[in-house]
Parts: C-alpha cells; sequence; structure tokens
C-alpha cells in the first residue's frame, strides 16, 4: 500500500506529532510524497511552507508509517523563528512500550509488528520463540517473539522509544535557532511523572541539563485530559 500520492496543497496547520500513541495496524501501509527532479536528482517532493494558507493537513487514516524520505520540508520555508517558552509533553504511559514482537514472515521483506501488556483479548501472549532485539533509539532491548500475532491488536505506540530522542533534537533546534527561548517537559502516564522545568537555552550547561535530566518511563495508565495545565504551570 506504498505510494498514496499524498501531496499536501493548501495546507495552514502542520501538527508533527512524533510518536505520540501511533496505532499501527494489521497491513502496512506507508505515506510518500511524489516523486520529482531537484537539481536534476530524483527527491520526494518537499512540503512548501511558504504557500500555506489556512487548511490543516490531513493524512490518510490508513497509514501506518512514514517512508524514510517520504515527509521533507523544503529548505527555504524553514526560517529561524522568534523567542519562545516551550514545554514538550511525553506520554509515559505502558501502551507506548513494546513487551513482545511477532515477526510476519508472510510478506517481503518480513514485517515487525510490536505489542504491548498481554496483546490484547485472543492474544496467546505466552507462547514465544526466542527474542527479537529492539533497535530502540535510546539504548536497544530485547524482548520475546511471539509465536503468532493472531488475535494479537494491542500495538505499542513507540516500540523504539523515538519520543525521547525526538524532543532532544527539538531542543538542540531550539537552541541553534532561538538561544534566549526556554524549554523543559513534563511526562505523564495515569498522572504527571517526571518534568524538567524550563531552562533558557542560551549556554551549553542549561541545553544539556534540559536533555539530561530527560527520561523515558514506564507509567501505568493513560489520562489525556489536563496534562496541558502543569505544563502552562512550568512555563511561569
Amino acid at each position: 500500500m506504498r505510494g498514496l500520492d499524498v501531496l499536501f496543497r493548501n495546507v495552514g496547520l502542520l501538527a508533527v506529532v512524533t510518536v505520540f500513541g501511533l496505532q499501527a495496524q494489521g497491513i502496512r501501509c506507508d505515506l510518500v510524497s511524489k516523486d520529482t527532479l531537484i537539481g536534476g536528482q530524483p527527491r520526494k517532493q518537499c512540503l512548501d511552507i511558504d504557500v500555506l494558507r489556512g487548511t490543516t493537513v490531513t493524512i490518510p487514516s490508513n497509514v501506518t508509517r512514514l517512508d524514510n524520505d517520504g515527509f521533507a520540508l523544503c529548505r527555504k520555508a524553514v526560517v529561524q523563528g522568534g523567542n519562545a517558552d516551550v514545554v514538550f509533553i511525553l506520554d509515559q504511559s505502558g501502551s507506548m512500550f513494546a513487551d513482545r514482537a511477532w515477526v510476519n514472515t508472510g510478506v517481503n521483506p518480513n514485517d515487525t509488528v510490536y505489542f504491548f501488556q498481554s496483546g490484547g483479548t485472543g492474544c496467546n501472549y505466552t507462547s514465544t520463540t526466542g527474542n527479537v532485539i529492539v533497535p530502540v533509539i535510546e539504548q536497544p532491548r530485547t524482548i520475546p517473539r511471539l509465536t503468532n500475532g493472531t488475535g494479537c491488536n494491542q500495538y505499542s505506540g513507540d516500540p523504539l522509544n523515538a519520543r525521547a530522542a525526538a524532543v532532544r533534537q527539538a531542543i538542540d533546534y531550539v537552541a541553534s535557532n532561538s538561544p534566549n527561548s526556554t524549554a523543559g517537559w513534563l511526562g505523564f502516564g495515569s498522572n504527571v511523572g517526571t518534568a524538567r522545568r524550563p531552562l533558557q537555552l542560551n549556554s551549553t550547561t542549561n541545553v544539556n541539563t534540559v536533555k539530561n535530566n530527560l527520561t523515558i518511563a514506564n507509567l501505568s495508565g493513560t489520562t489525556y485530559r489536563y496534562r496541558s495545565a502543569p505544563a502552562r504551570k512550568r512555563l511561569h
């Protein structure tokens, strides 16, 4: 199902959600943009923010993944911004973690799906065969490999634990483009977890303090309501 050929015309609000509860589906379907030529070389067509006017990007509901080079912003559209106070919110609920993996050998190349907790009603969660090494961005993990994925539908939201790495990269970006800005973060599950009050990103020490304190946690439950209130408090 590759090649959805979504070109994203007339877009006013670009929401980039990095691994916050991305739901996998039974059939892999990658989002890719149209092929084009840039400087005579084949490239994926980029999204030009300069021409976006008032509408929202809509991604088809059956998209499960982003192609490695399938989504890109045009360089000329990225400009230096003004100062900002930012608090990043990380979903630290148990559903973000991968506890089991199933390798679908019925497709070529093989496709690996990750599940959390019991894998869902009807999933034989105890029948495993060996392990799978998850190429986690923070640090590789080894989890049991399911014998069969039939009936398993509790998909891990962030099996690669990419959200912490993504926030660190975002902090570096803000620091390099707007060093007088401040940044902090908080995690949540059923309640607010570990948090880092914002620091001004005008020194290497402050930038490293915010980033080094940023850790992945496995908190039980998920309560999405009221998470913005603690974030707002940390802006003051």
